[in-house]
């Protein structure tokens, strides 16, 4: 065979490109793993996601009574949290005196939103509308959910609309299992 090489012949001839090939795969797999994934992210500041999602649906259920569903055009989950980051949010809470029914007793809509499991908390922020049936319509800036206490509090100032009246209140807190209003700071404007 006249063009027969052997590895070791092959080896010897081209012996600089190889050595030159090897210091080059061992400087690129130093600097890939002396600069980890992390580090590359924060210093780009940009927020790492392990999953991202559109026309997102969470529901909870108690037993076989409904209580609430919450409804998103894009969901984010974050890397090493239990915090999902939502887009578009609208909440649903059903009434719960009347579970057979599944009646909503409240819709609670914002532009951003933050679902926290570990805390069992949904924080909504930017244009945070909620009505009550017929009755009733809050505006302000952010709610925060305790879905596991039924508990709606708005730290911030926020204007109710109540009928044909309004009411200017600070930390306003609805107490949803049994329909009350603490209201801070409240002024009722006719």
């Amino acid at each position: 065979m006249p063009n027969s090489y052997s590895t070791s012949s092959i080896l010897r001839e081209h012996k600089i490109e190889i050595f030159l090939l090897l210091i080059l795969g061992g400087f690129l797999s130093y600097l890939f793993f002396s600069f980890s994934e992390d580090t590359l992210i924060e210093e780009t500041g940009q927020q790492e996601y392990i999953l991202q999602l559109n026309n997102v649906e969470i529901q909870e259920h108690w037993l076989t009574e409904k209580r609430w569903k919450l409804l998103g055009k894009k969901a984010s989950v974050k890397k090493d949290t239990d915090i999902v980051i939502l887009t578009d949010v609208e909440i649903f809470v059903y009434d719960p005196k009347y579970p057979e029914k599944q009646e909503v007793d409240i819709i609670v809509s914002a532009n951003e939103g933050e679902v926290d499991w570990k805390n069992e908390v949904v924080t909504l922020t930017t244009d945070v509308k909620m009505t009550r049936k017929l009755e009733m319509g809050l505006n302000t800036e952010r709610a925060v959910y305790h879905y596991n206490k039924g508990i709606l509090h708005i730290p911030e100032n926020a204007d109710i609309h109540y009928f044909e009246d309004t009411i200017l209140g600070k930390q306003i807190t609805y107490n949803i299992n049994q329909k009350t209003f603490q209201i801070s700071g409240a002024i009722w404007m006719e």
